[in-house]
């Protein structure tokens, strides 16, 4: 704008000039996603910015935290609470000045459940691998290498299986199956499922396509899982460890029985994952592996027109590798971060057609803890639901007829009158108001107390919506009186270290007229080597 002044002198005019340039800040459009849109898996969120001069900065923020200094964001959804986020893209102009757009959208993955493999290492040698499975928090959990988890009793298994329980307080509770006589903590495999399990197999025999059959080296498991009223078959697999050419014969002669193994289900679900010890053949150039583990087996999988394995493959099922289809650039190594001279992707999730138009997203080790909880990363993905069930908000009825009777000194049992909701998903049972458990049958054994101790018991009702029932009217028990542990001594033993014999004993003396609780002796034959040690479970 220009402004003249005359000033009114008998010789003089004066002008003054005055500028005045008008520079608004850029002008944002967000393109996707829209506003108030309900939004799920992973998200592309896109915005535009128009000025009149360059832009110097654009960023996208998610609940006020930057996460693109892009306009585009790939946003991963299931990582965040179920909800309304607001989405803020802003563009800075040369001029310092911000443009900004903001949205509202709903977060809604309650159509979709979660699936992971993991392989753990040992059993589970770092304690960290539970806080990894914390972090991600799968609906369908496959573990590999949990070789002493069925000792016991299924000891471990049942505690992890409690563990998770009480930590997962908004979820349905898992049950949780694992291979049986396993020798060593590095072979077995164990199933842990929020969904249905109607039937657990073991499977150390296939059949080879000559009709011999061939024992394997880590028995395969297969649990049935019912998802939105279909049966969806679950294997668990961990393929022949190490490079050479028998290893990478026995992966193949296992891969090819337990591919006609799924050929004789017919055409069923199925979700085939674990640790299989050999590489894809799509990942190649900047995505190859280090070291000579083999491509046969997920060769055979994936490529029945390839000239070599082809003839192994599937004639029923056609199969996808879950993560590199959803990621076929990203790198995604889940052995190596421990010993970079081995990074290779070798832990896969392999599905079947029933599931290619279902997949949401994958990701391989993206939590905190992810380094340290095993020698492999998990390997994971979200799968959508078919499911059209409105969830009841009414919760349970109050639970009733609970009782608490003394079994030892270290024991305690409860049952209850059985709820009979027909959304009716498990049970809490609280010990002095704390949670303790989460079941799903009307009984429960208190084990590991401390002696002539009194404990006070309610139990609640949850549904498949989490919504919990009023607690029952509360039980108390107290545990017997027990003896002193420091007084039991090894009275016999018959020992053969040089030979794995099945005659090979100890037995305990206890000199005392009351019982003592042996939770937490732990029996071991040599320091260093040998068969893992053997714990005493409580209630023993």
């Amino acid at each position: 704008m220009l402004s003249v002044a005359f000033t009114s002198t008998a010789d003089a005019c004066r002008f003054h000039w005055r500028w005045r340039v008008h520079n608004p800040p850029p002008t944002v459009i967000i393109t996707s996603p829209g506003d108030g849109e309900i939004i799920s898996g992973l998200v592309t969120v896109n915005f535009t910015a128009i000025d009149n001069n360059r832009i110097r900065w654009y960023q996208i923020l998610i609940d006020g935290v930057i996460r693109s200094w892009s306009t585009s964001y790939e946003w991963d959804t299931t990582s965040e609470s179920e909800g309304t986020h607001t989405i803020t893209c802003r563009a800075m102009d040369r001029a310092w000045k911000w443009g900004v757009a903001s949205i509202d959208v709903t977060v809604d993955n309650l159509d979709a459940f979660k699936v992971m493999s993991y392989n753990i290492e040992a059993s589970g040698t770092n304690p960290d691998w539970k806080q990894v499975v914390k972090e991600e928090n799968p609906d369908i959990l496959v573990l590999v290498e949990t070789g002493t988890w069925d000792d016991n009793g299924n000891y471990t298994l049942n505690q992890v299986v409690n563990e998770f329980n009480t930590y997962f307080l908004d979820e349905l509770p898992y049950v949780g199956f694992c291979a049986q006589n396993i020798q060593y903590s590095t072979s077995g495999a164990a199933i842990l499922s929020r969904l249905p399990v109607v039937d657990f197999n073991q499977i150390p025999i296939v059949t080879l396509d000559d009709s011999t059959d061939y024992v394997v080296t880590h028995d395969f498991v297969e649990a049935v899982v019912t998802v939105d009223g279909v049966d969806v078959h679950i294997f668990g697999s961990h393929l022949k460890a190490m490079s050479g050419e028998i290893n990478e014969q026995r992966r193949e002669w296992e891969t090819e029985g337990i591919i006609n193994y799924m050929d004789s289900l017919g055409d069923v679900p199925i979700m085939y994952m674990g640790d299989l010890n050999s590489f894809s053949p799509d990942d190649t150039g900047d995505l190859a592996p280090l070291g000579d583990l083999g491509y046969g087996p997920m060769t055979m999988k994936l490529y029945p027109e390839d000239p070599i394995y082809g003839q192994y493959s599937s004639t029923v099922h056609n199969f996808t590798d879950v993560f590199r289809t959803l990621n076929p650039t990203e790198i995604g190594y889940s052995y190596g971060h421990q010993d970079p001279q081995y990074n290779s992707r070798i832990d896969f999730i392999v599905v079947n057609s029933f599931f290619e138009d279902k997949l949401i997203n994958s990701t391989v080790g993206d939590t905190a803890t992810a380094d340290t909880g095993s020698d492999h990363y998990c390997v994971d993905v979200f799968i959508t639901r078919s499911s059209s069930y409105e969830p009841d908000p009414i919760p349970p009825v109050q639970v009733t007829g609970l009782s608490a009777t003394t079994i030892s000194m270290s024991q305690i049992d409860l049952s209850w009158d059985a709820n009979t909701e027909p959304d009716m998903s498990h049970y809490r049972v609280y010990r002095d108001g704390v949670l303790i458990a989460q079941i799903i049958g009307n009984s429960y054994s208190d084990v590991g107390l401390d002696p002539l101790t009194s404990y006070t018991y309610e139990v609640s009702a949850v549904d498949t919506t989490i919504n919990e029932g009023l607690k029952s009217d509360p039980a108390t028990a107290m545990t017997e009186e027990g003896g002193d542990p420091d007084l039991v001594v090894i009275n016999e033993f018959l020992p053969d270290p040089n030979t794995l014999y099945s005659e090979e004993w100890v037995e305990f003396y206890n000199p005392q007229s009351l019982a003592v609780d042996l939770s937490g002796f732990i029996l071991d034959d040599i320091t260093t080597g040998g068969t893992d040690p053997y714990s005493i479970a409580p209630g023993t």
